[in-house]
């Protein structure tokens, strides 16, 4: 099961801290691809569904990324605050 919230993407809210871009969305999408999944929309703004969900969906099914854009990345500060915040989730893997 993923909730995908896709306000996480770059300039599309204020309140996150990360930059994710269609290539991050669509790399979940392949990570996801192996395995069966159900996925419930959660939440997002403009571009983040407008780019994201179809570029998820794409790597979900194994076809090409239909974005063009280029990789971004989250400073490492991000992605501990994320992991301290979620600290539960992760470990329980």
């Amino acid at each position: 099961m993923a909730s995908m919230g896709f306000d996480g993407y770059t300039g599309d809210s204020p309140l996150t801290l990360t930059k994710l871009t269609a290539n991050t969305y669509y790399s979940l999408g392949r990570l996801a691809s192996g395995y069966p999944v159900a996925a419930v929309l959660e939440t997002g703004f403009g571009r983040g569904l407008e780019q994201g969900l179809p570029a998820f969906v794409a790597g979900l099914l194994g076809l090409g990324n239909p974005a063009g854009e280029e990789a971004t990345e989250s400073s490492v500060e991000v992605w501990r605050e994320f992991l301290e915040l979620n600290k539960e989730v992760v470990e329980a893997g």
